[in-house]
């Protein structure tokens, strides 16, 4: 009998410790990152990270802090849509700016804020990437639609 248990107890501890292994695996995994390219906007040097992944472009910006002067995040899309943007999980305010297939200015949203939610903002025109940057730099940068870039390819 003793040794049943010992033998039961034996399987017990080996499952909890297979168990634990594979959830920390699970949790120690990498998570995938964004790429990240530079860019000159305006004559100014740019941080980029490019959302190119569903997991990637549904968090976005969400659950940052901050974001400094001269960074963004790209949205690239495989076709032009008119891409709805909402401030789900933000933290910060940001500007949205929708780009065409030719990285093109068609929209501009400055100062979206957190409390903005569950409001989405979409483009007038349909988009291909949009841009994510902090907030009052469209404007300062001198972003309106027809201002055409070259960081999206």
């Amino acid at each position: 009998m003793k040794k049943k248990i010992a033998i039961l107890v034996l399987i017990v501890i080996g499952v909890y410790a297979i168990t634990f292994a594979l959830v920390k695996s699970v949790a120690t995994a990498p998570v995938p990152h964004e790429k990240t390219k530079s860019a000159i906007i305006a004559g100014k040097n740019f941080t980029i990270d490019i959302a190119d992944t569903p997991e990637l472009q549904e968090k976005g910006l969400g659950g940052k802090d901050s974001i400094g002067e001269n960074y963004g995040m790209l949205f690239p899309f495989q076709i032009p849509q008119k891409y709805g943007f909402w401030m789900k999980d933000m933290k910060i305010p940001i500007d949205i700016v929708w780009l065409d297939s030719s990285c093109t200015v068609v929209f501009v949203k400055e100062n979206a804020k957190p409390e903005d939610y569950p409001e989405v903002y979409y483009p007038n025109s349909p988009a291909q990437y949009v841009l994510e940057i902090a907030p009052g730099e469209s404007a300062s940068l001198g972003m309106t639609p027809g201002m055409q870039f070259n960081f999206c390819q």
